[in-house]
């Protein structure tokens, strides 16, 4: 596996539950699920013309996948930026095709204060996208 790639797309996305929003749920967004057990974070790519095309085709990719709530949302993670901020100077995440438009985000790192380093880099980093009860896209929250 490798951290970040010219064969990646330049974002992925991931779905996020309501109670990870509302900050009821003590847990990241970014966390490998413990049951059934994760070795990577599930994230999907969309394709079109324009970012929020992509965004919607993400959306789309995801709805596919999962069952998803209206008051959930879906954060963009800028590859290019993870691979310049988090991964630099040593990678900490890698990402690898599981059938596109599935992707996983695998930490490099067995080390739990790197881990939580990370999850906090990028909850800050990638935005938030709330979507209509139509399932279009919406600009970031900030």
């Amino acid at each position: 596996m490798r951290t970040i790639e010219a064969v990646l797309p330049y974002y992925l996305w991931r779905y996020m539950k309501p109670s990870i929003i509302s900050g009821t749920a003590d847990e990241s967004v970014f966390d490998l699920r413990i049951d059934p057990p994760e070795d990577y974070v599930s994230m999907f790519e969309g394709v079109g013309a324009d970012y929020f095309s992509i965004a919607n085709s993400a959306l789309k990719n995801i709805l596919s996948r999962r069952k998803v709530s209206r008051s959930g949302r879906i954060v963009s993670l800028d590859l290019k930026e993870i691979d310049q901020t988090i991964n630099y100077p040593q990678p900490l995440v890698g990402f690898r095709e599981y059938g596109r438009p599935h992707f996983g985000m695998h930490y490099l790192t067995g080390e739990e204060h790197l881990v939580l380093e990370v999850q906090t880099m990028l909850e800050v980093m990638c935005p938030q996208h709330p979507y209509t009860e139509k399932y279009e896209v919406l600009p970031a929250i900030t």
